[in-house]
């Protein structure tokens, strides 16, 4: 796949795989933060799965 690129350009490519897999991160954990913001604030979530470890979790906590 790369065995004709300059290093120069090989550095390039890792360096725009990087920034493209903080965007990822990025917008996987913004998802994450708006599921949990709906799901912390009521028992939405604990009404729909009440046997998931995270809800066992949440009420042995509460």
């Amino acid at each position: 796949m790369f065995a004709d690129v300059a290093d120069e350009a090989l550095v390039g490519a890792i360096e725009q795989a990087a920034r493209d897999e903080a965007q990822a991160a990025a917008r996987r954990l913004a998802a994450i933060a708006e599921l949990t913001r709906r799901r912390v604030d009521g028992s939405t979530f604990q009404r729909r799965h009440p046997d998931t470890p995270c809800t066992r979790t949440m009420s042995f906590l509460s």
